[in-house]
């Protein structure tokens, strides 16, 4: 009996370790990057960097940088971002408009993504949103942002700013 209680217990034990062993070697170092996203059917070139929707005029910033913090791969991580899109006279920023998509431009190549909820600034004048799993440009370079706005009606819109220097932070 005793030799069956011990059997079991090493069983159980092999199991427990093995299980670990598994959900540890399946975590990615780097966060899972999604499907491309394709470019907007519209040129960059005559995307405003302030649009008006409904007698509201909108601003976009934009944050991008890669982290080299020593815990990270020697190349770097891939390219994240941060966008907050503003009322321009900081008036209450509307309930039936949010941002989806962003593509950001460095000379011939396009990375686009899909937009996720960032936690909320303190200020009702602006939302943020974040994007990561871009790719591993230098930094330091000049790139133009594209940010889809959307309706609650599913009518787009397009918002942009120019010149945005990728950062580094280490």
């Amino acid at each position: 009996m005793l030799q069956q209680y011990r059997a079991i217990r090493f069983f159980i034990g092999m199991i427990t370790i093995l299980t670990v062993i598994a959900a540890v070697g399946c975590g990615d170092k780097e966060p899972a990057t999604t499907a491309p996203i394709a470019p907007p059917e519209i040129d960059p070139q005559t995307v405003p960097e302030m649009i008006e929707i409904d007698g509201v005029e909108f601003t976009l910033s934009t944050y991008l940088w890669r982290d080299f913090m020593p815990i990270t791969d020697e190349n770097g991580r891939e390219l994240a971002a941060v966008v907050y899109v503003a009322t321009a006279d900081s008036s209450m920023f509307p309930s039936d408009i949010s941002a989806d998509l962003m593509w950001v431009y460095y000379k011939n190549d396009i990375w686009g993504a899909a937009l996720e909820n960032g936690s909320q600034p303190d200020y009702n004048f602006r939302i943020k949103k974040s994007a990561n799993g871009g790719p591993k440009w230098e930094t330091g370079i000049l790139v133009d942002v594209v940010v889809r706005l959307i309706d609650d009606e599913g009518k787009y819109f397009y918002i942009k700013e120019t010149d945005v220097v990728v950062e580094r932070t280490e």
